[in-house]
C-alpha cells in the first residue's frame, strides 16, 4: 500500500510539472478570464501558501491555526464567505455532502468530497478544476487547502470520490 502511495505521488508531481499549466490554460483558468468563478480566482491567490511559512496569513483567512487543525473545509468555507456564498459552516470535509446540490457532471468551482483516513467521518474536500485520464484511470484536478500542508492543486483518483456538489441556487 505504501508503494502505491509513492507511485501516485510521483505521478501527481509529474502531472503537475508537465500538464497543470496546460490543463489550467485549456480550462481558461486565469485571473483575467470572465468565465472563471470568482471564488476560484480568489482561491488561486493563496496557491502555494504553506501552513508553516504562511501561518499568519492562513490563520487570518481561516480563523483557525492551520498547524493544529485539519483545514481543507475551513479553506473552502473562507473562500466562499469572501465571495458572499454561504458555506457549510463546519470544519469537516464531509459537511459539504449536505451542502449545495449534488451533481454528476462537476464544473469548475464545484466542491468535491473524497474518502480519506480510516474513519467514516474523515474526508477531504476541494474545488474542482478539471478531469484527467491517465493509464485508463480518471483523476480530478483539485484546488484545495491542507493538501501537503498548503494550498495546492493535486490530482485525486475518481475512485475516492464520495460526491460532487455545486453551489446552491440563490
Amino acid at each position: 500500500m505504501q508503494f502505491a502511495r509513492y507511485i501516485f505521488l510521483i505521478f501527481t508531481i509529474g502531472l503537475l510539472a508537465s500538464s497543470c499549466t496546460i490543463s489550467l490554460q485549456n480550462k481558461n483558468i486565469s485571473i483575467a478570464d470572465h468565465n472563471t468563478p470568482s471564488h476560484i480566482i480568489y482561491a488561486l491567490k493563496y496557491l502555494n501558501y504553506n501552513e508553516k511559512t504562511n501561518k499568519t496569513q492562513l490563520h487570518q483567512l481561516l480563523g483557525i491555526d492551520p498547524t493544529r487543525i485539519e483545514w481543507c473545509a475551513a479553506f473552502i468555507n473562507s473562500v466562499l464567505k469572501e465571495n458572499n456564498i454561504t458555506g457549510s459552516k463546519s470544519l469537516t470535509a464531509r459537511s459539504f455532502l449536505k451542502w449545495g446540490e449534488k451533481t454528476n457532471n462537476p464544473q469548475i468551482g464545484d466542491i468535491l468530497v473524497f474518502v480519506r483516513g480510516d474513519f467514516e467521518w474523515q474526508g477531504h474536500a476541494g474545488f474542482y478544476l478539471d478531469t484527467v485520464k491517465y493509464s485508463n484511470k480518471t483523476y480530478y484536478m483539485i484546488l484545495g487547502g491542507n493538501q501537503n500542508d498548503k494550498v495546492s492543486i493535486i490530482y485525486y483518483p475518481k475512485s475516492l470520490l464520495l460526491e460532487a456538489r455545486k453551489i446552491p441556487s440563490i
